[in-house]
């Protein structure tokens, strides 16, 4: 079943909000340690508010109930690291460049008639659910994510005047804002949440689960069990248009070597797939273990309340011997014929596009909303560049322009085949009219990125996707070039460019199909900017204006317009 969606009301507050936050630039002043709390006005649940911003990553992130401040607690990694998909779960409005929506996005935005700036950070608003793909909001979470942006700009504004704003008057206190309703809706106030009497929790036993070790409990207790799980690398969607998650693979041995049977299940089953694996293995070896050994805290929360009923030992151990080496086997074999193994172990399931959701998942891929099938077609896929973190804090630091120009010369020195420092530097040559200079900076990197994509026939892959977050620096250096040449009147080049981009990624989160149609319509780049970028943001009319015209040249979008034509 999906989510009910949010109205246009409720997308037009949303969206209002976030720009309100957007602009008050909270993270200048605020650290993500100032935590502070907004109440679920709906439910009562409590969400723990984070301002991220400090390694230019700028959001709000909100944790709906008490697993994000009990990690903090422990000492657990940050919440902003998104990239365990065991984090806690999250409503994340983010701030990110055009590169990281989607048509869903801009769909939405052309319906609340927003204008937008490809040049500046705009609302992206996701919902992180652990072992799930980002996705959009339904109702209940928007109407949520709207409140608490609200509540969140009052308590930024007032932290600003006096960051003694959120010191508690007792320890162990959170501030927190909660509501009442009154005549003309709710009535905000401050208050103060009892931090130190909240409790983990883990998982609960119902009957069904009793009755099931219930069963079990009279078996004999021999030798040690390892246990495992791990979510596989690649989201699938059961049915189109739902929430894609990671497949959550279980796996099982006994200490001297033997490999019991293993599942997969949906990261929302992880329960009954253990309890079913247990209950399987078992009568498997016509014994329980007496002990079970795991390496990974988070499944403590799921075995603890089985291992206490059946009086089994779970100990936490730093490897897991026999599992560690066919886990390997595993991945690697369910990676080869991802479709054959899952549609042996989940029913049917069908790869769904996917849409790009946060950059923290780099090393999986990230599709869109269009499936293009690509069996039989050669990808492109860019390795990993350790130099990206580099450049992405050198970013994040304010730095004057002749320092930050050596920097970026060393980390191209440094990875010369990591296109964003040649882009930055070429924009700043540009910025400075050094037209020259910036030229050579922009038409080396170029070149690099071509020699790595082509084959030695120089032919371009059938795939170069955006989806692929290690692709991105790539396309935009290429992006880069066209739009340099273009804005030379260079068309024959900018264009070979601009189709190439569409063809490998017909997706175009880049936009590249309306470079292709202002050329064809004999517009310059200056005329094009002119046209739809409105005091810095591309007007919402670009949309409406691309819709208009782009049937006018058959050749150009039939075989787009046929691969795309059931998500528009």
């Amino acid at each position: 079943m999906k989510d009910e969606s949010p109205s246009i009301q409720e997308w037009k507050d949303l969206y209002s909000a976030a720009l309100d936050f957007k602009k008050l630039q909270p993270w200048e002043w605020m650290d993500d340690s100032d935590m502070f709390c907004v109440q679920n006005p709906a439910t009562g649940e409590i969400g723990y508010c984070c301002v991220l911003g400090k390694a230019s990553d700028f959001a709000l992130g909100v944790y709906p109930g008490d697993e994000c401040l009990l990690s903090r607690m422990l000492g657990e990694p940050e919440p902003s690291e998104l990239n365990d998909l065991n984090n806690p779960k999250c409503l994340m409005a983010s701030f990110l460049d055009e590169g990281y929506m989607d048509i869903h996005d801009y769909e939405t935005i052309k319906r609340l008639e927003l204008g937008f700036d490809r040049h500046q950070p705009w609302p992206v608003l996701r919902s992180h659910l652990p072992g799930y793909v980002p996705w959009y909001l339904n109702r209940d979470e928007a109407q949520f994510l709207t409140l608490t942006l609200q509540q969140a700009i009052i308590v930024c504004k007032h932290f600003k005047s006096n960051p003694k704003k959120l010191i508690s008057p007792a320890s162990g206190k959170m501030l927190i804002r909660v509501s009442e309703e009154v005549e003309d809706g709710l009535k905000w106030r401050d208050d103060w949440l009892d931090v130190f009497n909240i409790e983990e929790s883990g998982e609960v036993l119902d009957d069904s689960d009793v009755e099931i070790l219930d069963d079990l409990a009279d078996m004999k207790r021999q030798g040690t069990w390892e246990v495992d799980a791990f979510y596989l690398p690649e989201p699938v969607q059961e049915e189109a248009g739902e929430r894609p998650f990671y497949p959550y693979v279980i796996t099982w041995a006994v200490k001297d070597g033997e490999i019991l049977n293993g599942t997969v299940s949906r990261p929302d089953e992880k329960k009954s797939a253990f309890l079913a694996q247990l209950r399987e293995n078992t009568f498997s070896k016509q014994n329980l273990p007496h002990e079970i050994s795991i390496k990974r805290d988070e499944l403590l929360s799921v075995l603890t309340p089985i291992t206490n009923h059946l009086e089994i030992e779970l100990t936490r151990v730093d490897s897991l011997e026999v599992l560690e080496n066919a886990e390997e086997d595993c991945i690697r074999e369910v990676m080869e014929e991802p479709m054959d193994y899952l549609e042996e172990k989940i029913d049917k399931i069908d790869i769904e596009g996917i849409n790009p959701p946060k950059v923290e998942y780099a090393d999986q891929k990230q599709t869109t909303p269009l499936d293009f099938e690509n069996s039989n077609k050669r990808e492109f896929v860019d390795r990993d560049h350790e130099v990206s973190e580099d450049y992405y804090k050198l970013m994040g630091k304010s730095l004057g322009k002749a320092k930050l120009k050596k920097r970026l010369k060393k980390l191209i020195r440094k990875d010369p085949e990591f296109f964003d420092s040649y882009i930055s530097l070429s924009q700043m040559l540009y910025e400075e009219d050094k037209k020259t200079e910036a030229d050579l900076v922009l038409d080396n990197g170029y070149k690099r990125a071509i020699k790595i994509i082509t084959t030695e026939e120089n032919e371009w892959p059938d795939l170069l996707e955006w989806g692929w977050v290690k692709n991105r620096h790539v396309i935009r250096i290429i992006m880069n070039k066209a739009i340099s040449s273009w804005n030379k009147r260079e068309t024959d080049p900018a264009l070979d460019l601009f189709r190439k981009l569409l063809k490998s990624n017909p997706s175009d989160n880049i936009g590249a199909r309306n470079y292709i149609l202002a050329i064809r319509m004999h517009m310059s780049f200056d005329e094009f900017e002119e046209k739809f970028n409105k005091d810095g943001f591309y007007d919402s009319s670009l949309i409406d204006w691309f819709d208009d015209n782009y049937k006018k040249f058959p050749d150009e979008f039939d075989w787009w317009d046929k691969a795309t034509e059931e998500y528009r």
